[in-house]
């Protein structure tokens, strides 16, 4: 079911404006990057269509990967409290109930209608941390009846995830109407949408250099939301203890997050889990569900594509100071792999000024370790819904693979017998089924004309720190003068 909602609506748990009828509506996914959706619906009598404006917020099933609940201190303040005593029952509304973002009782996310189904994951003081509707918060205990207990364990550890509900779930998530697009010939309204998440892009960014920064990630996030100039309800939860280095000032959030050069994320591979406003920064992992895409079964495409566009063998890391650049002594710095290609393909990693000889191959040395001198192989996974016979209960276990999770191919014609992690997906709303799986690196840079981070123009960019493509023909120059 595809509901609608008015642009600054606060209760998304109910219908809303309506229920939508469309013809069609696909999600797509980029691991850590872009996220939208595009929805066809009929012109019909009913004029149901005509709520489909800008701006609108449209609630879609999609393939959620679990959003774990972190217990990180930022700033003094916990985003998201451990519970007292970890519990699971059942429970449903006596009146009507408000849900909040956070234990002390703010941030309201939603208000439920009394009658509520809602199960229960845990309690903080007089709130309890309940799931509903598709919002996860904290709910006062008075307005909510148990209906059935079945307490389990939870892990206690400092730090620790505890994660609610299923492994894996198809869950509602929130998108806001970019573009819509009526066609009185075809009788259609074409919709485009970005996930709420993306509202992040509306704030914007001033003075916040980490260049030179040794706290923890959390405590880097909270500076971040100090130098953001406009409101954002959603929280940014870090489970790492890393730091970014890198000047993200005069620039909107998002694309300090995600851009592919030099955003967080990329930086520190980090996998993003956006769940409606709440953005979750996860260290890297991989998780094989076991499922299998095989030939004659469930697969009915394969593509891979190879590419030497951002591949590099040889590093030349030079100090730049007052506009001068300084090579180091070596040079540059070469990958085991660079006899491998006919040429080497060379990349410029320029440090700041204060940046020594041994912190600069060090950093060049981490790039290669990183696996930039290794062309990956992308591949494209196309599914067909072969109905209700033997070979589609292997086909529905498709729907408990998620982006960063390791899936098995395998294509007899070709020979093709590779295990790889999803970076990409596009998602049937209305069948609530995969169409397409996209596997491969997550970490690669994104190739869209349209990047995730790009939303707004922003009216300034940051020099950029992190390895770039050798340009000037003076410097060139230089480097051969420096090795005749």
């Amino acid at each position: 079911m595809i509901t609608i909602y008015g642009p600054g609506a606060e209760d998304t748990a109910g219908l809303g404006l309506g229920i939508l009828q469309p013809d069609s509506c696909v999600v797509t996914e980029v691991a850590g990057g872009r996220y939208d959706l595009t929805l066809t619906h009929p012109i019909t009598p009913d004029g149901r269509w005509q709520l489909l404006r800008p701006d609108a917020v449209l609630k879609v099933p999609v393939p959620l990967r679990e959003s774990p609940v972190i217990a990180l201190q930022q700033s003094g303040r916990t985003v998201t409290e451990k519970v007292d005593t970890p519990l699971h029952a059942a429970a449903r509304t006596v009146i009507p109930c408000p849900v909040y973002a956070f234990a002390d009782g703010t941030g309201r996310r939603a208000l439920l209608p009394a009658g509520t189904d809602a199960e229960v994951l845990g309690r903080k003081d007089d709130l309890l941390l309940v799931e509903a509707a598709g919002v996860t918060g904290y709910a006062p205990a008075e307005a909510l009846e148990e209906t059935e207990a079945s307490p389990r364990t939870v892990a206690d550890s400092a730090g620790a995830y505890m994660v609610y509900g299923a492994p894996g779930q198809i869950r509602p998530q929130l998108f806001r109407v970019t573009e819509v697009t009526v066609d009185t010939a075809a009788r259609q309204v074409t919709a485009r949408a970005l996930h709420i998440a993306y509202d992040l892009a509306c704030a914007m960014l001033t003075g916040c250099d980490l260049t030179a920064s040794t706290d923890a990630l959390p405590e880097q996030l909270t500076a971040l939301r100090s130098a953001m100039v406009g409101r954002y309800d959603g929280q940014l939860i870090a489970g790492v203890t890393d730091s970014y280095s890198g000047d993200i000032g005069w620039r909107n959030p998002v694309r300090a997050l995600l851009d592919p050069e030099e955003g967080i994320v990329r930086q520190l591979r980090l996998r993003v889990v956006r769940d409606d406003l709440d953005w979750y920064l996860l260290p890297d992992g991989t998780v094989d569900r076991g499922v299998t895409v095989a030939y004659g079964k469930n697969l009915t495409g394969l593509s891979w594509t190879e590419s030497t566009e951002d591949l590099v063998t040889r590093i030349i890391p030079v100090a730049s100071k007052g506009g001068e650049r300084t090579l180091t002594s070596a040079v540059w710095l070469d990958s085991p792999r660079v006899g491998d290609w006919a040429v080497p393909h060379v990349s410029l990693l320029e440090g700041g000024s204060d940046a020594d000889e041994t912190q600069l191959t060090a950093a060049a040395r981490a790039e290669l370790d990183r696996g930039c001198d290794t062309v990956p192989a992308v591949l494209t996974v196309d599914f067909l819904l072969l109905g209700d016979t033997e070979e589609y209960a292997a086909y529905r276990a498709l729907q408990q693979v998620y982006l960063y999770d390791t899936v098995t191919v395998e294509h007899a014609p070709t020979g093709l017998k590779t295990a790889a992690r999803v970076c990409g997906y596009t998602w049937d709303a209305i069948l609530q089924r995969y169409d397409r799986l996209t596997l491969g690196d997550p970490f690669q840079k994104e190739k869209p004309l349209v990047s995730g981070y790009q939303l707004p123009a922003d009216p300034a960019t940051a020099a950029r720190l992190a390895a770039g493509l050798m340009g000037s023909a003076a410097f060139a120059k230089a480097v051969r003068a420096a090795v005749e």
